[in-house]
């Protein structure tokens, strides 16, 4: 692309990215359902998280029956919520960056 226009996925990355606060409440807000397992022969919890988009997020905790293990296992799927919510906003900030030729800071 010569004008260094963004494509339009980009142009919607840059829409979302762009001065967006990652907050608790922002990422809450991407999870549209929460199910917690125990798997035969597993020896943990597991929490799936479906997310607005349909992405589905996993995370696990060590206890099976521990009353902590099903908090245990949300915190760790919705770190991985907050992890792939950070890598987002940082494509949005380099797609910025290239749109006004400046690439890699």
């Amino acid at each position: 692309n010569m004008d260094n226009t963004p494509p339009p996925l980009a142009q919607s990355i840059i829409a979302t990215a762009r001065d967006r606060d990652l907050t608790s409440a922002h990422i809450e807000a991407k999870i549209a359902d929460v199910q917690f397992f125990i798997p035969d022969g597993y020896g943990g919890t597991l929490c799936q998280m479906t997310l607005l988009n349909g992405h589905i997020v996993r995370g696990e905790s060590s206890c099976p029956n521990d009353e902590d293990a099903q908090g245990l296992a949300y915190t760790d799927a919705l770190n991985r919520v907050w992890d792939l919510e950070r890598y987002l906003a940082a494509e949005g900030r380099y797609q910025v960056r290239l749109a006004q030729g400046r690439g890699v800071s």
